[in-house]
């Protein structure tokens, strides 16, 4: 069983300390934090460290995804317990969607044996926020509701930068969850036509590129890879 604390002293060292993120950061980063977080052998697939310590359990990630997934409604109480828990790195969540820029260091010399731990984990990743959005909507916090949708869209162009056909694959799936979901709110009432389209402007990146989720130079990838 994993061990447990309250908040580990790498959150508290990069929330309390200054902010230095620029556009060029590597989101990267970040997300390893949230990765350390949630999962105790992502660095080394089937050898979990003993010595890690993780925020979410297993269950809390499941509680999480399957409220993410039903109906706008309070969470229980068992849900609320997972979110007391998500709610302390949330933070985490907030500093891996800051840039755009992602670059997971995938060694692609591996060839068709190459493993991308951070995939399932980036999908987890979404369903924390969509979670923590759908929470804030029936909260009344149509603000916060916005907010995490914002960063839900931006993490899916993030995973998009993978270069693999996976990851172009979660990235357009991930939007397609935001996209959805921002509906669903404004036809609950949960969500004014304003907010909405602050959204929509906070998003131009995708109108501004042909293939925002890296279709193209995955698929040219994927071929070098069969090449090998």
């Amino acid at each position: 069983m994993a061990k447990r604390c309250i908040l580990p002293a790498i959150v508290i060292a990069i929330f309390m300390g200054p902010k230095t993120s620029s556009a060029q950061d590597n989101a990267f980063d970040a997300w390893a934090v949230f990765f350390d977080a949630v999962s105790t052998d992502w660095r080394n697939p089937g050898k979990p460290s003993e010595d890690a310590i993780t925020q979410l359990s297993p269950e809390d990630l499941r509680l999480i995804s399957a409220y993410a997934h039903e109906p706008f409604r309070q969470p229980n109480a068992a849900e609320r317990a997972a979110f007391e828990r998500l709610d302390l790195v949330a933070p985490l969540l907030i500093e891996a969607t800051r840039s755009r820029v992602y670059d997971p260091g995938n060694d692609f010399s591996q060839g068709v044996d190459l493993v991308l731990p951070h995939m399932w984990l980036t999908r987890q990743a979404a369903h924390c926020m969509t979670a923590l959005a759908r929470r804030a909507a029936v909260d009344g916090d149509a603000s916060s509701a916005m907010e995490w949708t914002t960063r839900l869209t931006q993490s899916s162009g993030q995973i998009a930068q993978d270069q693999t056909m996976i990851g172009s694959l979660v990235g357009g799936s991930i939007f397609s969850t935001a996209e959805q979901q921002l509906g669903q709110m404004i036809d609950a009432g949960l969500l004014d036509r304003k907010l909405a389209s602050e959204y929509v402007d906070r998003v131009q990146w995708i109108e501004a590129q042909e293939d925002p989720f890296g279709f193209v130079p995955a698929l040219i990838m994927e071929r070098e890879i069969m090449a090998m």
